[in-house]
């Protein structure tokens, strides 16, 4: 109910502060837009406050197929250097527009990540 109340003095605020730009402020008017622009300010004020301490924000949870597949890879500084160097190698195969060297590039990336991923399969056999 302090809320419905405390909209309707904001609303009576703007209103009146509407009908003063048009038509004129006079004493009577400046003091209803005072009262009601204050009363409504210390009305909603405690219920902004704590609308916004109660504010959550929605976790996001990874499935966990997907954080045990990326637990089981092997991530060492070697393997770290060889992705970088090939991102670059695609992109600048990519610049000068080389099919024969970004074929060159996939089949690198194969060589190096497959190797990789079958032994760590047959480890967890």
């Amino acid at each position: 109910m302090d809320v419905i109340v405390g909209l309707l003095m904001l609303v009576y605020c703007i209103g009146g502060l509407a009908y003063g730009s048009l038509y004129g402020f006079d004493q009577r008017l400046m003091t209803q837009i005072g009262v009601s622009g204050v009363g409504s300010v210390l009305i909603l004020f405690s219920y902004a406050v704590n609308w916004i301490k109660n504010f959550k924000l929605p976790q996001i949870k990874l499935p966990k197929k997907s954080e045990e597949k990326m637990n089981d890879l092997p991530i060492d500084d070697k393997s770290v250097t060889d992705f970088k160097c090939l991102h670059y190698l695609r992109h600048r195969a990519e610049e000068i527009e080389s099919k024969e060297m970004l074929d060159i590039v996939i089949q690198l990336n194969t060589l190096l990540f497959n190797g990789c991923c079958k032994q760590t399969g047959k480890n967890s056999e």
